[in-house]
């Protein structure tokens, strides 16, 4: 689509992304120039050229493009993510906050921002304040299963398991039947803390759900084994 039409700045900022996640760096940064070359003011171009900058280990210059494209478009939300997470590349937690902060004004219903800010806060020891933000997360973004294994997750890693658990099962019960995913979670929960009969019912659940699944099994004749229970984990 874009060497057909060259005029088509979407198809060639696309191009642009895809090269990028190729890392083939210079050919994303030959697509890119052009664009912000006609349009100096494009806030999705602007976005592209940051990542070739980071990808050439120009943070600085990344930094400035991304803002630049906050100044274009100040309600750009993925753009406010971006420079956090660049600030926090740069060892700036206090600004990286700032631009997750400015993302969930303009975006209350994403989780990302809540969990980046969670993360700064744990990174500092900062606890109370880490669970603080995966709780307003909760509450501004749903409690959906997602963001329950997000929050179970951050419980065990505290060791507090009873209220990992309670989390994970939450997690089970808020997602639809043909997302096993949480039972998944569950299942490899119980495996960490050795309970591997509550491990393999929760993975024998998933297996019923999802009929076949590969990774399932494995999960399944690995339970067996530490089991002690060879010839059943030999036939998974």
């Amino acid at each position: 689509a874009a060497s057909l039409n060259p005029e088509n700045l979407k198809a060639q900022i696309k191009v642009g992304q895809i090269l990028l996640l190729g890392r083939q760096t210079e050919e994303a940064r030959k697509r890119v120039e052009p664009i912000l070359e006609r349009v100096p003011d494009n806030v999705e171009a602007l976005s592209l050229l940051a990542g070739v900058q980071v990808q050439e280990r120009n943070l600085e210059g990344a930094i400035v493009t991304l803002q630049k494209a906050a100044s274009k478009d100040p309600s750009h939300f993925v753009t406010q993510v971006s420079l956090g997470r660049l600030f926090l590349l740069k060892g700036e937690p206090r600004k990286a906050e700032e631009a997750f902060h400015k993302a969930i004004s303009l975006d209350p219903a994403s989780s990302v921002p809540y969990i980046e800010l969670s993360r700064i806060h744990a990174s500092e020891g900062a606890w109370d304040r880490a669970e603080e933000e995966l709780q307003r997360m909760l509450r501004s973004s749903g409690s959906s299963y997602q963001n329950l294994s997000v929050l179970a997750l951050f419980y065990e890693s505290r060791k507090q398991y009873d209220r990992a658990e309670k989390t994970y099962l939450q997690a089970v019960d808020a997602a639809p039947e043909e997302d096993v995913t949480p039972l998944i979670n569950l299942g490899e929960y119980y495996g960490r803390m050795k309970s591997y009969d509550k491990a393999l019912e929760a993975m024998e659940k998933a297996a019923e759900r999802r009929k076949g699944d590969p990774n399932i099994r494995l999960h399944i004749a690995r339970l067996l084994f530490d089991l002690n229970r060879m010839d059943e984990a030999e036939s998974k």
